[in-house]
Formats: structure tokens, sequence, C-alpha cells
């Protein structure tokens, strides 16, 4: 068990700047000391003194004496020093957060940009400008058609065992589907022949003689007003034949951040 604050020893405060000097600055090491012991906490000076001690080798927290060799903490100092840091300090380990990607500063500072910009047509544009935009995206969907429960029933004797219904597992045979939608409907959804991909010929040939005519269907308007179209960056998105086909639809391409 780990003492009280009010008789908590220099040694243990010591133990403490070392197990922070390595990643914590020491005027931040001091403040966390001082909230934690008090009037009890070591003075600046040391804390800075201490940290250079543990950063030129020095492993022990006691003081030296005038001969021998320098003695080292108890095990149960160091439980006792741990037990404060990890807890009284408040300090906890955690794992590391996947992400999928590493973005560069360039990248990051460009996303707060275009975020920024797309913001401030919204706040020009009002309403306007979210009825008029849609979105289009690409997935891969697993296809196979579960038995229903109506389908499953049949005429049983009393004593005659129950039929078992399992879980359907999807099976290996996987479409890719691409839907685009806005705030109100799913405008398109196209599945492509099994075995195939969005390729940038195909998808401006979708977007021309499927998409299109949806929007006309369901939301006739945006031929009018403008369609503001939002799509990723992928190459089937950017190709020089796809960004042809937008101009002559006379859709607008909005800003999408790497």
């Amino acid at each position: 068990m780990a003492a009280p604050l009010s008789v908590c020893s220099k040694e243990e405060q010591r133990g403490v700047i070392f197990l922070l000097s390595e990643g914590v600055t020491g005027a931040e090491i001091h403040r966390r000391l001082s909230a934690e012991y008090r009037d009890r906490a070591l003075p600046r000076r040391s804390v800075y003194e201490w940290i250079e001690k543990f950063q030129h080798g020095r492993t022990s927290v006691k003081d030296e004496e005038s001969a021998g060799r320098p003695s080292t903490p108890t095990i149960l100092k160091l439980v006792m020093v741990l037990h404060m840091t990890y807890n009284m300090l408040g300090f906890r380990k955690v794992c590391a957060g996947w992400f999928p990607k590493q973005l560069t500063e360039e990248q990051k500072n460009n996303r707060v940009a275009i975020c920024q910009r797309l913001l401030d047509r919204y706040a020009n544009e009002g309403e306007a400008f979210l009825t008029r935009r849609f979105t289009g995206d690409e997935t891969w969907v697993h296809h196979f058609a579960p038995e229903s429960k109506r389908q499953s029933m049949e005429r049983k004797h009393p004593g005659s065992p129950v039929k078992k219904k399992f879980k359907s597992q999807p099976s290996a045979r996987k479409v890719m589907l691409a839907i685009f939608s806005d705030s109100q409907v799913v405008l398109l959804e196209h599945y492509l022949e099994r075995g195939t991909t969005v390729k940038s010929v195909g998808y401006s040939e979708m977007l021309s003689t499927e998409l299109k005519p949806a929007i006309r269907t369901t939301r006739r308007s945006l031929l009018f007003s403008g369609v503001l179209l939002l799509h990723d960056n992928a190459r089937t998105h950017t190709a020089i034949h796809t960004l042809q086909t937008l101009v002559k639809l006379g859709f607008t391409v909005l800003e999408h951040p790497a």
C-alpha cells in the first residue's frame, strides 16, 4: 500500500522524477509534484538537478554517502513509485490509435483549407448549397439470398423434431456497387458485372447514361440550379476522361481532402 501524501519522502518524489524525466519537462514535473505533495513537494531547483543526474546515468534515488557505493531503492519503494505515477498523477496505459494513412503537414493543412472553403460556401449559399450536393462512392458487397421465415415453414407432426435454421453466412461471391445519393434519396445504385471494378470509361458512361437520367427523374431542378458532385480522389474519379465527361454534363466537383 502506498504511503499517505503527508509522509511521502524525498526519495519517492525522486523516483517519480526518474520515471518522468525522459519525456516530460522539468517545469511540468514540478507542477505535478506540487499538485500531489503541496508544501512537501521538492523545490523546482531540486527537480532540475535530479533530472540532470538521471540523464547522466544516475539510477539511485537516495543521497550518496561519504563512502561506498550508492544504495538502490527497494522493490517496495519502486512499486509504490509506480503506483503514484500511474494512478495519483493520472497516467494510464493506452494503445496507439490506428489510422489508415499518415498525413504530412502539407496534407493536414490542405484538409483544413478545403474544409474551411466548404464552410464558407455554406455560409454564403445556405441550405441551397446542401440541396444541390450529392455524393458518389463505390464499395464491395456480398450477394446471397437468405431464406425467409415464411419460406422455412412446413407442416410437422407434434412429435417430429423442430427444423433448425442457422444464421446464413455471406458467400464468397461479391460485386462492386456504385451508389449516388443526396440528402433526401438514393439516386442510383449500379452493380458492376462480377469480377470487374470501376474504370474511367465505365464510370463516365455511368454518369452520362444512368446518373443524369436519374437526376432528371427524381431531382430535375438540380439540372438547372447546378449539380455539385462529391466523390473521393480515386484515379477513376480524377482521370482525364472522367473530368471531360463531368464538364460536358455540367457537373461541378467539390473539393475532397486527401
